[in-house]
């Protein structure tokens, strides 16, 4: 059963909100989640005490570990299709090759729903 200090695969609430706060709210870049997270471990030297997160490689590395039950990653490719104009020098993204990774919605709102730790937890009226 979920429990307030079960907080994994993060070391603590703090990490578990920095990482809330870094991905759905400020939606920072990864060197720019690489110099907050540096500054954050300078704070701690003092302490001898080792940061819950080293970059944004480690960061990822917790995200992922999230179990997810049985719902596998998929991914697709896109870019733009529309020919750039021969004269002009078109912006990189126009020329790129882009890879979406994403886990499918509703199976991981099924996996949720079925999950009997969340039984008697979820409000189903509309507000």
């Amino acid at each position: 059963m979920w429990s307030e200090t079960d907080w994994f695969p993060f070391n603590s609430c703090v990490g578990f909100k920095l990482v809330d706060l870094i991905f759905t709210e400020v939606e920072l870049s990864k060197r720019k989640v690489d110099c907050l997270l540096k500054l954050w471990a300078t704070t701690l030297v003092p302490h001898g005490i080792p940061p819950p997160i080293n970059d944004h490689t480690d960061l990822l590395r917790q995200v992922d570990s999230i179990p997810l039950r049985s719902v596998p990653w998929e991914s697709f490719s896109l870019s733009y299709k529309e020919l750039p104009p021969i004269a002009n020098c078109p912006p990189e993204w126009k020329l790129t090759e882009y890879e979406v990774w994403f886990c499918d919605p509703r199976k991981v709102i099924r996996g949720i729903l079925s999950n009997l730790e969340f039984n008697g937890h979820v409000d189903y009226s509309a507000y």
